[in-house]
């Protein structure tokens, strides 16, 4: 949705919801986000969503932690990236 909302501003991040069908396309999926982020004029932001919740992008691609936390419809709660890629 796009909004002219007046916090939408040219620092505005764009926020973006990414469905994952099949686990074994994380890594294509990833990769590709990471390359457009790259490129684009602002920051990318959003979550890579699956039967369990919703993932923010930039957690899945971490080394530091194996913990992320899912948004669902239930609330939030912290699972590892294994876990959740495997839902």
């Amino acid at each position: 949705m796009v909004s002219a909302s007046d916090l939408c501003r040219v620092i505005s991040d764009l926020d973006l919801l990414w469905p994952l069908f099949a686990a074994r396309h994380i890594g294509r999926l990833l990769s590709g986000i990471a390359a457009i982020a790259k490129q684009a004029p602002m920051r990318l932001d959003g979550e890579i969503t699956g039967r369990v919740g919703g993932v923010q992008w930039r957690e899945l691609t971490g080394t530091d932690e194996d913990k992320v936390l899912v948004k669902s419809k239930a609330g939030i709660l912290t699972t590892t990236r294994a876990s959740d890629l495997a839902s």
